[in-house]
């Protein structure tokens, strides 16, 4: 897969295999309740609802498979080096191709925004400092 379609595609892939609460699927129960637990802290620091939290908690959690697909894929395609687009380093041209993907949804510009601040890969692509808008002083991680 061409790299630039990564985080489209891959993205709604990865959203499809993510536990839900209260939906059957195949995780165990400690995830849906780590899933629970992190929607909770994600409530209390962006001050958002539990029920948006949990879809922030999703793009969340796809951000680093997501990211290290797209990263594998540009490395098959091109030469260590290679910059894909002259405003943005690949990385940070990562976060652009996922947040195209929300374009036309109904919250998607609150689920970018909200899950971007709680990603320490967004605050390195794009150098936010500990004081910018989007950077939140404590995260809270899915994966651990």
């Amino acid at each position: 897969m061409d790299a630039v379609f990564v985080p489209p595609v891959g993205a709604a892939m990865l959203r499809a295999l993510l536990p839900r609460p209260d939906e059957p699927n195949f995780w165990p129960r400690s995830y849906q309740d780590r899933l629970r637990a992190v929607a909770r802290c994600l409530s209390s620091r962006l001050d958002v609802d539990e029920s948006r939290s949990m879809r922030v908690v999703s793009e969340s959690a796809l951000l680093v498979p997501l990211r290290d697909l797209y990263l594998g894929e540009l490395w098959e395609e091109f030469e260590t080096g290679v910059r894909l687009h002259s405003d943005y380093s690949n990385e940070a041209l990562f976060f652009v191709l996922w947040a195209l993907g929300h374009c036309g949804t109904s919250d998607g510009a609150e689920i970018v925004n909200e899950a971007a601040k709680n990603s320490a890969l967004f605050e390195r692509a794009f150098r936010c400092g500990a004081r910018k808008a989007m950077t939140l002083r404590e995260r809270c991680s899915f994966w651990g």
